[in-house]
């Protein structure tokens, strides 16, 4: 039997290639390393339920390839995303230099009201650094995203960065800047929404349930359930 929940938020991991955004969806959904993990193809996808404010949200995570090649590919996930985790490896420059691309990609393609946080990945190797805390908080705060450093390899901090993204989305929701019926969104209500009755004292016809899994979802109909 499926578990209830108050709202469901799509959710992207995006960033370049190698700096661990597949581990940090792994982690966060089944608290354990993926020390075999490879590239990601197009796009994976997975979800968990979470509790936040006293409201059950599901997360629906959909982690995006950062390979060049696949890069046309995987930005067409972005549209209707409500929350994102934009990562790069703290021991590479080089991912926290595109960082801006992979930023003007998401704000151009998803909700305009998406939700950001910079991941600073790999922080369980700090001797290795070619990041500074300092300057990637900088980089945030210039543009407008909230920040923290993630190990995906000990877990620290990867729970609360998803957690963190989200209880911004459900505070934009209560004071009326995110409207979780306005296609596009990127959240829908649950199954414990109060039903309202027609006017012959049935339910309306509920869409059907979305069914997830962590397997590589190129042609998942999800998408269309939340694209604009």
């Amino acid at each position: 039997m499926s578990e209830s929940y108050d709202f469901l938020f799509k959710f992207l991991v995006f960033g370049s290639a190698g700096c661990g955004k597949s581990c940090l969806a792994h982690q966060f959904i089944k608290h354990e390393f993926k020390e075999d993990s490879s590239h990601t193809i197009g796009v994976d996808f997975g979800s968990k339920i979470v509790s936040i404010g006293g409201k059950c949200v599901k997360l629906q995570i959909w982690d995006t390839a950062g390979q060049e090649r696949f890069r046309s590919v995987a930005t067409r996930y972005y549209r209707g995303a409500a929350g994102a985790l934009l990562v790069y490896d703290i021991t590479s420059r080089d991912t926290f230099n595109e960082l801006s691309t992979w930023l003007t990609d998401a704000r151009t393609m998803a909700s305009p009201n998406i939700v950001i946080l910079l991941v600073g990945n790999k922080k369980d190797l700090d001797s290795q650094r070619e990041v500074t805390f300092l300057e990637a908080s900088k980089f945030a705060q210039e543009n407008e995203l909230m920040f923290l450093e993630t190990s995906a390899k000990t877990g620290e901090c990867v729970e609360e960065a998803f957690l963190k993204c989200s209880r911004s989305i459900l505070a934009k929701i209560e004071i009326g800047e995110l409207d979780p019926e306005r296609m596009g969104s990127g959240i829908q209500y649950g199954d414990t929404r109060p039903m309202h009755l027609n006017r012959d004292g049935h339910s309306p016809r509920q869409p059907d349930c979305l069914c997830l899994n962590f397997d590589n979802t190129a042609d998942s109909p999800a998408v269309d359930a939340h694209a604009q």
